[in-house]
């Protein structure tokens, strides 16, 4: 009579690594899915944050932090990005992306949590005193749906559906009016 071993069998060990294998490809799949959700989760507070910032400095002074007027390509947006002005980097005091408004009216300006700052990717604040925008610009793990909070519609192509950036603005007819916000250059777009 033969004595078998106890253990498993060569085909036994390869079925169960490739089920794990198998397994362990879908969590990490819903992991990176978990993460973006939580980064797009973290820019909606921060817009929030900024938001309620920008009312309660307007409050005090009479109007925004002031960086210009806001002429297009790319004059007087500042940000935490690679082509902001450098001394406008900053996320706190008078050289702070959006100018003395930390840390008295929020300890601290957010930065974008996925830290890409490629280009004119991050966070972008401009204002002319009067009004302000403040978008988040080519970042976000996903985008907002069509005329939901934070849609930008200058930034959106209706011919293809995409959008590439989520903003507040202290115009709220801006949000109200996405025809006439596509129809006008992006300095009268508030």
């Amino acid at each position: 009579m033969k004595k078998y071993k106890k253990g498993f069998t060569l085909v036994e060990l390869l079925v169960v690594i490739a089920i794990i294998g198998i397994l362990s490809s879908i969590t990490i799949a819903n992991l990176d899915e978990v993460k973006g959700n939580a980064r797009d989760a973290k820019r909606k507070e921060d817009m929030l944050a900024i938001q309620t910032a920008l009312e309660l400095y307007h409050l005090d002074h009479g109007s925004y932090p002031f960086t210009g007027a806001c002429q297009l390509p790319d004059k007087d947006w500042y940000g935490f990005c690679n082509l902001c002005p450098d001394a406008f980097k900053n996320t706190s005091g008078l050289n702070g992306y959006i100018p003395d408004l930390a840390p008295t009216y929020i300890s601290e300006l957010p930065v974008d949590p996925s830290g890409i700052t490629v280009e004119w990717s991050g966070y972008l604040y401009c204002s002319d005193g009067f009004n302000y925008k403040f978008i988040i610009e080519s970042v976000a793990d996903s985008w907002p749906a069509y005329g939901t909070k934070f849609f930008d519609y200058h930034r959106y192509i209706p011919a293809t559906n995409e959008i590439w950036s989520w903003q507040i603005t202290s115009n709220p007819a801006v949000t109200n009016d996405p025809i006439g916000c596509q129809a006008v250059p992006l300095e009268n777009c508030w």
